[in-house]
């Protein structure tokens, strides 16, 4: 519970953070789904900065957090996780396109899960809680979905990405609203 307070306390401060970051992955998002090769060409460095960036993040949030060993696990894995994938990704570029595809797959995978696991944790209900097991189970169904997609097919793969990115997109500028209604509540009263 305490790192949930700990990022609740971290998302307050960046809301626009988290709006920008959601706003782009939209803008991204319509991209790729109205012009797929431009998008392909694109995907590889922007989806990999962004993996190495939000595991940066996620790395660094768990370890300023007061959280328990459990949820402090999951968060540390699913950082170096994503840090990894991402410099992987970013050194081999496009020559290994169809490895990436299965690699963000399982990390977009993986991510669900833990979102999923760090959702059945959480042992008072937070008010918007429900978001983070939305965004699990739409991690968990697009990455099946990449999975099962032909390897050759790069469009799929990209139309894939794109739905991916829009739902998170989406998400994320909901989550921002949210904090920063709360903030001007909050100003309000005090």
């Amino acid at each position: 519970m305490l790192y949930f307070l700990s990022l609740s306390e971290t998302y307050t401060t960046t809301w626009w953070f988290i709006a920008l970051r959601g706003f782009l992955a939209v803008l991204f998002g319509v991209t790729a789904m109205f012009n797929p090769l431009l998008a392909a060409s694109a995907a590889v460095y922007i989806v990999s900065i962004g993996l190495m960036l939000d595991g940066l993040k996620v790395v660094t949030e768990a370890a300023f957090s007061n959280a328990t060993w459990r949820l402090w696990q999951i968060a540390l894995s699913r950082g170096v996780f994503e840090i990894l994938v991402g410099a992987v990704a970013l050194y081999n570029g496009h020559s290994t396109f169809k490895l990436m595809a299965f690699m963000f797959a399982f990390a977009i995978i993986f991510r669900g899960i833990l979102e999923f696991i760090s959702f059945l944790e959480i042992e008072t209900p937070i008010e918007g809680q429900r978001i983070t097991l939305i965004s699990a189970i739409g991690s968990i169904l697009i990455g099946l979905g990449l999975i099962i997609t032909p390897l050759g097919d790069e469009i799929a793969f990209i139309l894939y990405i794109g739905a991916y990115a829009i739902v998170e997109g989406c998400i994320q500028m909901a989550s921002a609203g949210q904090i920063s209604s709360r903030l001007k509540e909050a100003e309000v009263i005090a």
